[in-house]
Order: C-alpha cells, then structure tokens, then sequence
C-alpha cells in the first residue's frame, strides 16, 4: 500500500484540509499509533461497536460515532487520531485490504485507511446511505465550499434543521486547482472577469480532489439527513479544441462528483438574436439542416419565423456540439452511475449588457428540444435571469417584470421534467429571493459561493482582527496590482478606500468584497499557502461562532426560497 506524500515539506495536512485526496497520509504513522494505544480501550470499542452502549474516550483519539453502521456480519466506524489522520475501524471480514488488525476476545478490529478509493468501497460493499447523490429536479440549494471544513458543520446541520436538500460539496473551477497542481508546484490558470480583473483558479486552496474526499468525510460522520450533491461547477468552456480538451480533463478529475455544471457562455454567438439582416446565414455546424426542420412547427407556438430560427440555432448550435462531446464523455467515465447535468448560460461576456441579452422562452424551449434530440439528459437550466454580481436585482420594470420573466422561463422546463437554477444568489435580497419563489412555487435550485466566505470574514474581524488584517494586507496588494493593470472596479475601489485610509479596514469594505477571495488560497514562489492556515487552526470559540452565523443565514434563504 502506497502512502500519499504530504504535499510539500511544512505543509501540514491537517490545517490545510480539502487539498490530500487522503486522510490517511501516514499509514505506518497510523499503525505505530494503534499499536501503541493500550489494548483494553480498542477491546471496549470492538464490544460498544458489536454490542452497543456509549465509546470509550480519550482526548487522543476521536470516535465518530453517528458514523457507526451494521453491515453483513459486523459494523464500522470513523475515528481520527490527534494529527488529523482518520481510519475506518471494521469488526467483520475486510471490505478491503486493511492496513493493520488487532486481535480482540472473539476476532480482530480491522482498520483501514481513509482516502478516495477506500470511501468508494466502503459506499459499494459497507453502506451508500450518506453517498453524494444526483438528486434530479429537487429544489435545493448549491453552497460554494470556498472555506471547506469551517462551513460543512453549518451546512448539514441547517439541511437537517430546516429540512432542505443542497449540493452541500460545490466549487467552480474558478476556485479550485487540482491535486497536480499543488503537489508539483505548478501555476494554475488565470482567468479574466469582466470589469475586475485577473482570477486566478484555486484561490480557495481546495482541489479537485480534496473538495470531494473532505465534504463527504463530513456527511460521513453527521446523522443521515436529507440528500446532498456534490457540484462540479461552472466547467467553462472555451473556444476552440484546446477548451474541450481542458474541461474533459476536469471532468476526469472530478468524476466521482455527481452534478456538473456546464456553462456554455464563452461559445455562444451573442451577436445572432441582434442581427438585423433579412436573410440569414447560419454558422456552420453538424446537422443544421435537421435542426431546422425538427424545430420549424415545435417553435412556432411562439412565433418564430424562419430567419430567426436560424438565429437562434447559430447563436448555440456550437455550444450544443461541444455539450453533446461533453456529455457523452461524462456518460463514458460515469458508466451506470446518474448524474444531474445543467446547461449554463446566465454569464455575459464583455462588451455586452445582462438586460439586452435576457434569455427568452423560445431560446429555452429550443435548447431543451434540441438536448432532447442529442440524447443529452439536462436535469438543470441557468438562464440569464437579469442577475448580476455584487448587486441586488435593479432591471427595468422592478419585480413585476422579473416575476413574469421567471414564470414563463419556469413554464418550459417544468414541461420537460427539468429545474430552473438561478446563479450568483449571494447578493439578493428577501424580497428579491421571494419573487424566485413565487414564480416557480419553490421549485428551484439556488446558488451561492462569496457570501459563507464573506460571513467568515465578518466573524474574523470580530474575534480575531490581527488575522483578518493579514488578510486585508494581502487583498489590498491584489488590488492595487489589478488597478495598475487598468481593471475599472480595481481602480474604483482603491480610490474610495484611500480617501479614508485605515480607517475603512473591514469585511464590508468594496475592495475587500470584490477581491477579498483572492488572497485565501495564495500561495508562494515556493508552494505554499501565505494565510491559509491560519483560517483552519482557529479555536473552537470561532467554529461555534462561525457556524451559528453560517448556519442562521442558510436558514433564511430556505425558508425565503423554499418552505411553502
């Protein structure tokens, strides 16, 4: 059995968690550690597992016992050693190799170690009850896990507490790196965002690999509550084969996920519905002709012509082409397994405003008929609502307008089968999150990722303002850099801060909102992470204050999106 290098000499795995696709990284540490612990206490687990009453406690060694579960002839539990190592314990027959055995009065305690492969075994041989599941058209919402561990707490217990389902493991690849990347010390890729400036991927400091491995451990040791899912998000892309090329390898990566979220956005032709010619011609792709002649009586209902069904179809007949890829090959790694699937198209590129390019129903009605046709199964749709990031809703005609635009939206895909998924929900207001509800009756999959982060933040200005200083310092060094490469919300922000100088350190501050991400996961010439440790070291105090705050919030949005 083949040990995980730690990832590099003085990164410690324990307060860098959601990185290792491992919790086992030691394992001669790990058996040194068992063989050490006092036979008696492993004797009075093996019974309390077997014969049920209340685990042995030691301050060294924590027993998970909401994880403990009966399977054929024996039962299993989670526990973590004191460096942060964890093992699953068995008193019946190997579900796998175990990495050491102790004999007891009537048989052996198995232990085996705790990484991706031996969770999967442990889900097809012991028990799939706390699986991440793909859950269909269940309204839900999707948790950005921007700082991991310090939010899953808050997470499960408010899905328990307020009875919600949610894509409680969720990330774009905006946010996350891959285990590759940290491993090997390599640079991830930097993106561009409209109006603000170079992103760098993995600034959480999760990957791939660690997101997964880590929220599931979570569920693992929670009571079982309601169905949770673990997003893929916003897999972008890009022009060209090179974007296709880049997003299977992510798919790869990320094939134990059980939603993936497509966004389609950069290969859309935005100009198509704007054209005004009276005779049109449509960007060559396959099976144009068939497209033409499936969706002529379909979209007549609602009055499309022939000119401007060729408009539509050259404005997402390339994307369609790179989904069908991008779903067969997801089908391909996937095998038996079900996954939901969701067609992103709610972000605007630059250059074009989010009003005048509002996704209308006949464009709905179009791409769900024409993945239908692909054999493309779509479980989700993100149109462009209107939404924008960083501000409340502020469209033309207020709520009435957006109230009608979101009912008839929800008319088409609730025909299919399918949910309505409103991106970059942080920023919304009650009133707001109330017209979604309204409008689709609850139905609806809602997401969010800066605003746990941001709710960190104001907890740590609290408690701890020496840390989020270094945090500040950090972000103030982000911006001054995107401004001085000409980012317009770079150079707006660092104005309005300088007028009042220190005076204006805190998490509600515009420059720390925009950027504040940025400095999280920030790593070095060398590798590591510059503060990122010292968000997962906190004392216990924090995590409770933390978790009451995270977790109130989420309340709010199901009971403002949800409860009937």
């Amino acid at each position: 059995m083949k040990n995980r290098r730690i990832p590099l000499p003085g990164m410690d795995p324990r307060i860098n968690p959601a990185v290792l696709d491992t919790v086992s990284w030691d394992v001669e540490k790990i058996k040194k550690r068992i063989s050490k612990t006092d036979n008696s206490f492993w004797i009075n687990v093996a019974d309390v597992m077997l014969q049920g009453g209340k685990f042995p406690e030691r301050p060294d060694i924590e027993l998970f016992s909401d994880s403990l579960v009966s399977a054929g002839n024996g039962t299993y539990l989670m526990a973590r050693f004191e460096d942060g190592q964890h093992v699953f314990i068995g008193t019946a027959s190997p579900f796998m190799e175990p990495l050491h055995h102790l004999e007891k009065t009537e048989g052996r305690l198995y232990f085996y170690p705790v990484n991706t492969a031996s969770v999967l075994n442990y889900f097809n041989v012991v028990d799939c009850s706390k699986r991440p599941e793909a859950l269909g058209p269940v309204p839900r919402l999707g948790i950005g896990n921007r700082m991991s561990t310090n939010q899953w707490p808050a997470i499960f217990s408010a899905m328990k507490n307020g009875e919600f389902s949610a894509n409680a493991i969720q990330n774009s690849i905006r946010e996350l790196c891959t285990l590759d990347e940290i491993l090997n010390v390599r640079e991830c890729e930097t993106n561009y965002l409209y109006g603000f400036g170079d992103i760098t991927s993995g600034h959480t400091g999760n990957t791939f690999e660690g997101l997964w491995l880590y929220g599931v451990l979570e569920a693992l040791k929670q009571r079982k509550g309601p169905g949770y899912g673990a997003d893929a998000d916003h897999l972008k892309i890009k022009p060209g084969a090179s974007g296709l090329t880049g997003v299977k390898k992510l798919i790869e990566i990320a094939r134990n996920y059980t939603f993936f979220t497509i966004d389609l956005s950069p290969v859309l032709n935005y100009k198509a519905l704007a054209d005004t010619r009276s005779s049109f011609p449509v960007q060559e792709t396959k099976a144009i002709g068939d497209m033409q002649l499936f969706h002529k009586e379909i979209l007549s209902s609602y009055g499309i012509d022939a000119i401007l069904l060729d408009k539509v179809i050259s404005k997402y007949s390339v994307a369609l082409d790179a989904l069908e890829e991008v779903d067969q090959y997801i089908k391909q790694l996937k095998g038996r397994d079900v996954y939901d699937l969701e067609l992103s198209i709610d972000e605007i590129p630059e250059g074009f405003n989010v009003f005048t390019q509002l996704t209308r129903p006949y464009e709905l009605q179009f791409l769900i008929n024409e993945c239908e046709r692909r054999g493309i199964t779509l479980t989700h749709i993100a149109p462009n609502f209107g939404v924008e990031k960083g501000v409340d809703y502020r469209g033309l005609g207020g709520y009435p307008v957006l109230e009608k635009r979101i009912k008839e939206l929800n008319e088409v895909v609730r025909d299919s089968g399918m949910i309505l998924d409103c991106h970059s929900g942080d920023d919304l207001s009650s009133d707001t999150r109330m017209i979604f509800k309204k409008a689709t009756d609850g139905n609806l999959h809602f997401k969010i990722s800066p605003k746990p982060q941001e709710i960190f933040a104001e907890c740590l200005f609290d408690m701890y303002p020496d840390i989020f200083r270094k945090w500040w310092d950090i972000t103030l060094e982000h911006v001054t850099i995107q401004a001085e490469k000409g980012s317009e919300a770079a150079i707006r922000d660092l104005r309005e801060f300088l007028v009042e100088g220190d005076e204006k350190i805190s998490p509600y501050e515009k420059l720390f909102l925009h950027y504040g991400y940025a400095a999280v996961g920030k790593r070095n010439n060398k590798g590591f992470f510059e503060i990122r440790e010292q968000f997962y070291s906190l004392p216990t105090a924090f995590a409770d204050e933390y978790s009451l705050r995270l977790e109130k919030y989420l309340h709010a949005l199901s009971i403002d999106l949800f409860v009937k």
